[in-house]
């Protein structure tokens, strides 16, 4: 073990250790850019930006990578069942809302054999 990270566990300023303020000020920077590139792009609802780096936040970077991965394919997936639900039911609201609840609940089912961020996706 080095000496800083020797440092870096031993070291506490209110009750927590340094590297989870660290981790903190990075999440938070991040949060600030995001925020910036949200209003600079004139989104309408800005602060989703910065709830999506919240979200995404994870002590590691690896970990934080792979989440968005799953996120990335997971809206993507999303995307396309909903132009397939829409187009298929679009002239029946009864139809679209059994189409919707099936897409939902199989949704949930996947999610609950899957673990971990592909879970989450």
């Amino acid at each position: 073990m080095t000496l800083a990270k020797s440092v870096l566990r031993t070291f506490n300023l209110a009750g927590f250790p340094l590297s989870a303020w660290l981790f903190a000020l990075r999440i938070w920077i991040a949060m600030m850019m995001a925020l910036y590139a949200a209003f600079w792009l004139q989104l309408e609802s800005a602060s989703s930006a910065a709830v999506t780096v919240g979200i995404l936040a994870l002590q590691t970077r690896g970990q934080s990578y792979q989440k968005a991965v799953y996120r990335i394919l997971a809206t993507v997936v999303g995307v396309a069942a909903s132009l397939v639900i829409a187009a298929s039911f679009a002239q029946s609201r009864e139809l679209f809302l059994v189409g919707f609840a099936g897409w939902l609940g199989l949704c949930v089912y996947i999610a609950g054999l899957l673990d971990g961020n592909r879970a989450y996706g």
